[in-house]
């Protein structure tokens, strides 16, 4: 039992943040449901994916008698040892919020290699004025996109597991998915994005009204050049463009290459960034 008290000691680094950023109880808005993020380790590495079940509780004692509010026998599903779970017991948000003391969160898990039993972390506090509770409604609404200089999972530890990179991967069941009737969100990685045209007709947006998420391929506006070759039976240019006077129909036949320069893309100034999207 040693052991697994030690493994499941990991769950201590359980994330609770309001709105994106730690904020004091008080502060954490009514309507906002709370999301609860862990990482089960064993011996230095995740945890078998899986469904596991979790009681995942918050009291107002250290000897976990007064308890405020939380979730029993909820199955999640482990993912690369991580897990995540929105509070269902909506009661919790306003004791939150009301909460003159500090708080301590337990959580319980079974199944897998835990065993048939809920195995029990303990009881640790969660410090009496700064919670790190993250509000799942708070930084955006599904299918909104954030430009960020963080990694995936840096960008995760701070708004949640709701925000994904935005790389076409499948979301089926996501709130997205259902939002937008597309099972794959847009693959953003190495292109701009582009405000819609909205029916605009002064001239000045994208002569093609493109469907909001689709890719649209890249292209040169529609021009021309002139050629003047010089005269004589065979005038030419530098660059190896030949007029040759001699076509049996009388006209003159341009031939050859220009120089060629640039490099593999037409781009303006940039700064690379990650595009993220709310997908939950």
């Amino acid at each position: 039992m040693s052991d697994v008290n030690r493994v499941l000691g990991w769950l201590a680094v359980l994330l609770l943040v309001a709105a994106g950023s730690v904020a004091r109880a008080q502060e954490v808005p009514a309507d906002v449901p709370l999301t609860y993020q862990g990482d089960l380790i064993v011996n230095g590495s995740p945890i078998a994916d899986g469904e596991y079940t979790f009681n995942i509780r918050l009291y107002g004692d250290e000897n976990a008698t007064q308890l405020v509010c939380g979730d029993v026998d909820v199955p999640i599903t482990v993912t690369g040892g991580r897990f995540s779970h929105t509070l269902q017991d909506r009661s919790c948000r306003e004791k939150i919020r009301t909460a003159n003391s500090g708080l301590w969160v337990q959580v319980q898990a079974r199944g897998g290699p835990l065993g048939g039993s809920y195995v029990t972390l303990g009881v640790h506090p969660v410090s009496a004025g700064v919670y790190a509770l993250r509000a799942e409604t708070g930084g955006g609404a599904v299918g909104d996109i954030v430009a960020s200089l963080l990694t995936e999972e840096q960008f995760q530890a701070i708004r949640g597991p709701n925000w994904i990179l935005a790389d076409g991967r499948d979301v089926q069941g996501s709130a997205f998915a259902q939002l937008f009737g597309n099972n794959f969100v847009p693959d953003l990685r190495g292109v701009f994005l582009r405000g819609k045209q909205n029916n605009r007709n002064d001239g000045k947006g994208n002569p093609n009204e493109i469907a909001l998420g689709e890719y649209q391929a890249d292209a040169f506006k529609r021009h021309q050049h002139g050629v003047a070759p010089s005269a004589g039976p065979e005038a030419g240019f530098a660059t190896g463009v030949k007029a040759a006077a001699s076509d049996p129909a009388g006209q003159d036949v341009l031939n050859g290459n220009t120089g060629e320069a640039g490099e593999e893309e037409t781009r303006p100034q940039n700064v690379t960034v990650n595009f993220f999207i709310r997908i939950n």
